[in-house]
């Protein structure tokens, strides 16, 4: 899961949001990602994660969240493919008193 600050447009880079404790504790520690195993083909797997227990996303603004996964494609020369979903966007409202 990659999740993206909010930042103006004109910067190319993407800064990324820290993992929180929470976050750090659910990572995985060989797989560098917080899920883990395999499906078969044809199969559909769910989860329910929130994105702000997992990532520090205090400061008000538009993030955008992107989910991607390498797998390894045996019958090919190529080694392995990566899958990237769609970018979510997701806001951040400034506290109100």
């Amino acid at each position: 899961m990659e999740v993206i600050l909010p930042h103006p447009e004109w910067i190319p880079w993407k800064p990324q949001a820290v993992l929180t404790p929470q976050g750090e504790a659910l990572k995985h520690p060989h797989m560098g990602s917080f899920f883990g195993g395999k499906a078969l083909a044809g199969s559909e797997a769910a989860d329910e994660i929130w994105i702000n227990n997992v990532y520090n996303m205090t400061l008000p603004g538009a993030y955008r969240v992107v989910f991607s996964c390498k797998e390894p494609l045996l019958e090919r020369a190529d080694p392995q493919v990566t899958i990237t979903s769609n970018e979510i966007a997701v806001t951040v409202l400034p506290k109100t008193r």
